[in-house]
Parts: C-alpha cells; structure tokens; sequence
C-alpha cells in the first residue's frame, strides 16, 4: 500500500508541475483527501469477507432441514389413504343377494297362476294358491250335480253345478292337519262363512225335494253349463246341500271366493 501512496505522490507532483501555480499547502491537502477513502476501501475489502462467510455457511443448512422436514410429512401422510381404501374390497354383498334371488324364482312356477286364485292356508301341511286351470286339472275330485236351495224369504230353485269337492281339496292337495277344528272360507268383499270339520267332511248333505241325493260341499266354476267370468272377479262360489228340510241353505253360498283358511 506504500509503494502505491508513492506512485500517486508522484504522479501528483508532476501533474502539478505541469498545471503551475500551484502551491505546496495543496500538494499537502490532496494526498490526505486521497488516502482517507483509500483506507476506506481496504478496510470494507477485508471486513467484508469476513461477514459474508458465516451467512453462506448458515444459510444451506436451514435449507436442508426445511427440505427433510417435508419430505418427513409426505412420508406419513401416504398410508392415510392406504388404511381408508383396504376395508372396503371384502365388502361385497351382491353374492349374498343371488341366492335370494333364485330362490323366489324356484317359487315363482308355484304361485304363478293364470287370472284369480284360490290360496289354501293355515293349519295344513301343504299351503298352496290355486287358480282354474289347476283346479280343473283335479279330475278325481271333480262334482256335478243339481243343489236345492232356500233362502231366508222363501225362494226356492234347483241350479246345477259343476266343481271340486272342498274336503277333498283340502286332504288331498293342502295337507290338512289333525289338530284343524274349522275352516273358513272368504270372499273378496269380506263376506265368510266358517265351517267346522265335521260339516266340511260331510257328503250326506240333502235335496228335501229328492232326499235320496246325498251331496258333498263344492267348490264351484260352471253354474247351469256356464263358467263363470273369469276377467272381474274370481270364478269360485261355494255350494252346500241342505242338513235337513227346510234348512235355509242360500245364505252359505259364497261366491268369489279368494282364500280358504284352516284354524
């Protein structure tokens, strides 16, 4: 730095022997005025690195731990959604619903029957719905024949009527149990007549105008050689003889009948 200071004197001194008139008081000021900023300088130049280190050596390792500290929360926020999706895979009720399924169709063919039905329920071994075509179909327990009848105002009238005899179903077809002790038959207006097995088992029933006609209770579908309609309402009434002469026996007719249930 010395040897600097003296270059700069001398340059000094031959540019003002150059210039001229000037005095050596200014000589003296400008070299102080130069060696003021001059030792300035030096002295930022060398406290300057010394302050800068420390800063560039602190400064990457705050990035670092920043930088780990992330990729700590990445790494434990990944199994969340991991635990969330494993439960549901052995979920899985549609195998559970199938066999439902097949098995209403296996009833189905059972219960499916053409137009209105009869359904024989209760205490039989055997609860079964019925319509006409299956009901014809029982050619063993078919019935024609004429039935008197008498009701409460005193009308009378012979109709012949063709059927299936209703004890008969009831053993043959639906099981009845031992321990039945009625039978009820009902209608779609509500309207019933309850029977006890031993009237229901009966075929002596009477014709009091032709007492050698011993006739059973029917289930009838033909009145006089004409079925009945079979598009609004259920084809099926039920017929008894009389007990005994003068027995008023119309009003045990019931016609539309829908369900048989046995007590």
């Amino acid at each position: 730095m010395r040897r600097y200071l003296i270059i700069l004197l001398i340059i000094i001194l031959i540019s003002s022997l150059f210039l001229g008139g000037c005095s050596k008081p200014k000589e003296e000021e400008i070299p102080l005025v130069v060696h003021q900023p001059i030792d300035e300088e030096n002295k930022e130049e060398e406290e300057a690195p010394q302050e800068v280190e420390p800063i560039l050596e602190e400064e990457p390792l705050v990035v670092e731990e920043v930088i780990e500290e992330k990729e700590e929360v990445t790494e434990v926020e990944e199994p969340n959604p991991v635990v969330v999706i494993e439960p549901k895979p052995p979920v899985e009720k549609p195998p559970m619903e199938e066999p439902a399924k097949q098995a209403a169709v296996e009833e189905e063919p059972e219960e499916a029957v053409e137009g209105f039905a009869i359904k024989i329920e209760g205490k039989v071994s055997k609860p079964i719905t019925l319509g006409l075509k299956q009901l014809k179909e029982l050619v063993k327990l078919g019935y024609t024949n004429d039935y008197y009848s008498l009701n409460s105002f005193g009308t009378t009238g012979h109709t012949n009527f063709k059927g299936i005899k209703l004890w008969g179903l009831l053993t043959e077809v639906a099981d009845i149990q031992d321990d039945a002790a009625t039978v009820r038959i009902i209608a779609t207006d509500g309207y019933e007549i309850s029977l006890s097995i031993s009237q229901v088992k009966r075929e002596d029933y009477i014709d009091e105008t032709d007492q050698s006609k011993m006739l059973p209770i029917i289930i009838a579908w033909q009145e006089n050689g004409v079925d009945y309609d079979v598009n609004s309402r259920p084809p099926y009434k039920m017929v008894v003889g009389q007990k005994q002469p003068g027995d008023v026996n119309k009003p045990n007719w019931v016609s539309d009948i829908h369900r048989i249930i046995v007590e």
